[in-house]
């Protein structure tokens, strides 16, 4: 019994204590009919049962963190506000270019009294546009705030005076009358391009630093706004068509801006950063 015991368990020390020990243990465990702990069998499976019955435990790591880089997966908030910013820029170029059409049309036709409810269609057209440009400002602020803080504001406050400037535009359409008032409703407007292209440098300058979107994108339109402000301010000199000529790359800018945003929305830059701010 002895050599059996010592050959089912060679961790027991060939001394008499380790063999009594060894026959009280087998003496239990023939004379007992219950069945193993759950502990025990722990116990056994992990190998940390020692001589004296004492549980041996190994320290475990406390957590288990992956040394990978986190999956930065789009926020669905940004996304949809990429998507907003881009029709927005859509809807401003339909309601603006169609509303002032219809507008100028009439006016220069000098037939408002016979055209009363297409005049107010067109003039509604071309303050809905106002609001649109607002919008874009608002929408594209907490996207910009998580970079710089000035430029949001730069950027929003620019959106605000190239609304309400063209507003006054409007508003000119309505209270004076034909060469006058298409007169002062193209000053208002090279008055609030202008500011719209020398407040959109610093815009296209942050998207580039920040690859918000592809830095191409962002160089296409700093060289937009550029033309864009340059053409206008020249308009309101005295050079006639500076305006329109000027108004090429910015405009194919802001329509594949507009495109990329709905289709491809922030690069994911805009993600980290909102939530870091938030």
């Amino acid at each position: 019994m002895v050599a059996a015991a010592w050959k089912k368990d060679r961790r027991w020390p060939a001394t008499e204590v380790g063999r009594s020990v060894a026959r009280g243990s087998s003496h239990r465990a023939a004379g007992s009919s219950r069945a193993p702990s759950t502990s025990d069998a722990k116990r056994r499976i992990c190998g940390l049962v020692t001589p004296m019955g004492m549980s041996r435990v190994d320290p475990i790591p406390a957590s288990n963190h992956s040394t990978s880089p986190p999956v930065v997966r789009p926020d669905s908030s940004v996304r949809r506000t990429a998507r907003r910013v881009g029709v927005l820029f859509l809807a401003g170029y339909l309601t603006y270019g169609v509303g002032n059409l219809i507008a100028t049309g009439i006016v220069d036709s000098d037939d408002r009294s016979n055209s009363t409810a297409l005049f107010v269609t067109g003039i509604a057209l071309m303050l809905l546009n106002s609001a649109c440009v607002i919008a874009i400002g608002v929408l594209m602020f907490p996207i910009l705030r998580a970079h710089n803080k000035a430029i949001a504001a730069g950027y929003l406050g620019t959106r605000i005076f190239e609304g309400v400037v063209l507003a006054i535009g409007v508003v000119g359409l309505i209270v004076l009358t034909s060469s006058d008032a298409i007169d002062a409703n193209a000053a208002f407007y090279n008055v609030a391009e202008a500011g719209l292209g020398i407040g959109s440098l610093f815009f296209c300058a942050l998207l580039f630093r920040t690859a918000l979107v592809p830095r191409w994108l962002a160089a296409w339109g700093f060289i937009g706004y550029a033309c864009f402000a340059a053409g206008n301010l020249l308009e309101l000199f005295g050079v006639a068509g500076a305006a329109l000529v000027a108004a090429i790359p910015g405009g194919l800018f802001e329509l594949t801006f507009a495109i990329w945003l709905i289709a491809r929305g922030f690069a994911s830059t805009a993600t980290v950063r909102s939530r870091a701010s938030t």
